[in-house]
């Protein structure tokens, strides 16, 4: 009912549900191989549940003045800059992880 796939773009934002002030529950519907550009998340963090397939999450950390020895990649770098933190994760079908920006971007 909820799950509306548009194969022209990375993936699908579907709303369910809101109240418009504490919470909105949204099902994302990724195509295969596909990414999202290096991004933050609301400042109290989300839940999120793989449903089906996996989900590699690549964390990034920004880049400190003077930390010019940690910086990862060039100015043609598309974290602009970020490294890396702790690499990758990889989140399975039926599991379930919290995403915060005090843990990294």
């Amino acid at each position: 009912r909820y799950a509306h796939e548009d194969l022209g773009r990375n993936y699908t934002r579907n709303l369910i549900a809101t109240d418009g002030t504490s919470y909105t529950l949204l099902l994302l519907c990724w195509n295969p191989n596909k990414a999202s550009a290096i991004h933050d998340h609301p400042c109290d963090g989300c839940w999120m549940r793989v449903l089906e397939g996996q989900v590699r999450e690549c964390r990034y950390r920004p880049v400190i003045m003077g930390d010019e020895e940690n910086r990862g990649g060039d100015e043609n770098d598309p974290s602009g800059g970020a490294t890396s933190d702790d690499g990758s994760f990889l989140t399975c079908t039926h599991d379930e992880t919290y995403v915060q920006d005090q843990v990294a971007l």
